[in-house]
């Protein structure tokens, strides 16, 4: 409670209404569990970061090399109590971070996969197949603006459960005769891809602190230091307890905790 400014989440384009929040948070919440709304605001973060955690250990194992990446708009909001809750030590804020998962497909190449099954277990069926399949993949392509002669073509035969690469138009010899036969064609154009930058670690200059936010922290308010994103010119770091804000995302780093923020704008926030 308090660690989103109304004034600035989502850029100030999304209006928080801090009392129907408390309200809500108070009729729902606090008053079954016989909690003031602050309490009960510390309450549901803890069960929240619980559950996650849980979720966390009961997918992988966590280990000391084991870092929690933190994206979207929400990811980063108490990732620090989450990282604590499944012992991590690590946690990752992209640059991009609210936007991450659209930013990942520019690391994708551009594939349409087409299959069909061989009517007949023959040659001229095969290619009569694999004439169709390019066909649909031409169209899939320019669907796509691309040429499919400039697509890397991969073409296999499915037999049964086994995958069988096929080098020319001619099925492999000794087919069962009852085998199951699917031709597979998958027609990949390569994209330019993003290239990452920067690094962790070595000196930081100290990060300049934008401002104070009032929040709850260890059951009572406090005035933490206000970190702009936007507003670090250079690689920078500071220590936790404080507020890391960036137009799309909110984070509170924890007292034991530090951010650093690297040349791709990347932060990095670890254990003291």
């Amino acid at each position: 409670m308090g660690l989103l400014d109304p004034t600035t989440y989502f850029g100030g384009e999304l209006k928080i209404d801090v009392e129907r929040a408390r309200s809500a948070i108070l009729e729902n919440i606090a008053k079954p569990l016989g909690l003031t709304p602050e309490k009960a605001a510390e309450a549901m973060e803890a069960a929240w970061a619980a559950t996650v955690a849980r979720s966390l250990k009961a997918y992988t194992d966590i280990t000391s090399n084991t870092t929690l990446a933190a994206f979207g708009g929400a990811g980063p909001f108490v990732a620090c109590k989450i990282a604590e809750a499944a012992g991590v030590s690590h946690v990752v804020i992209p640059g991009l971070a609210a936007v991450f998962s659209a930013f990942g497909i520019g690391f994708s190449d551009v594939a349409h996969e087409y299959e069909a099954r061989l009517a007949a277990p023959n040659d001229a069926f095969l290619n009569a197949t694999l004439e169709q399949l390019t066909e649909r993949a031409k169209r899939g392509m320019f669907a796509e603006g691309f040429d499919v002669v400039d697509c890397r073509i991969d073409k296999h035969l499915q037999v049964d459960e086994a995958r069988v690469d096929l080098l020319d138009g001619t099925l492999p010899p000794n087919l069962s005769k009852d085998a199951r036969l699917t031709l597979v064609l998958k027609a990949t154009r390569t994209i330019a891809h993003a290239q990452m930058h920067g690094k962790f670690g070595g000196q930081r200059k100290a990060a300049l602190a934008h401002a104070t936010r009032r929040t709850l922290s260890g059951g009572s308010w406090v005035e933490l230091p206000l970190y702009r994103v936007e507003d670090q010119v250079d690689a920078v770091q500071a220590d936790g307890p404080c507020v890391l804000e960036e137009a799309f995302f909110t984070c509170r780093i924890e007292s034991g905790w530090r951010f650093e923020i690297n040349e791709a704008r990347d932060i990095l926030v670890s254990r003291a």
